[in-house]
């Protein structure tokens, strides 16, 4: 049985994040999850290439950090994150904090050579 190692499972949901035509605000839950609970450091050369190269494949889209794609998500809070999460969980996500990671990953993806 084939499986994805934790860094390209990471990296997997990083692009979406990234990358997701319809942004989805689980996405970024889990970022800030991963970061804040979990220890996942996101100069990490290895997630940073794995991801890299999840970006390069072909038909993915752009990358989307921009204002609108924040509002899109901002929108989504109360009808689509808050209803699957315990309450301690959704009050522990800070929006705002899970933007500013993406924006944090796409500099870093950007800035890797070759």
């Amino acid at each position: 049985m084939r499986t994805l190692t934790r860094t390209e499972t990471y990296a997997e949901k990083l692009r979406a994040a990234l990358t997701r035509r319809d942004p989805a605000v689980r996405d970024f839950f889990d970022l800030d999850y991963a970061v804040e609970r979990l220890g996942l450091e996101l100069n990490d050369l290895g997630l940073l290439e794995c991801l890299r190269a999840k970006l390069r494949v072909p038909g993915n889209p752009a990358i989307d950090i921009t204002e609108d794609r924040f509002r899109k998500l901002e929108v989504q809070l109360e009808s689509r994150l808050r209803p699957v999460l315990r309450e301690q969980d959704y009050q522990m996500f800070d929006l705002n904090r899970a933007f500013a990671l993406a924006v944090q990953l796409a500099t870093a993806v950007s800035e890797i050579k070759g």
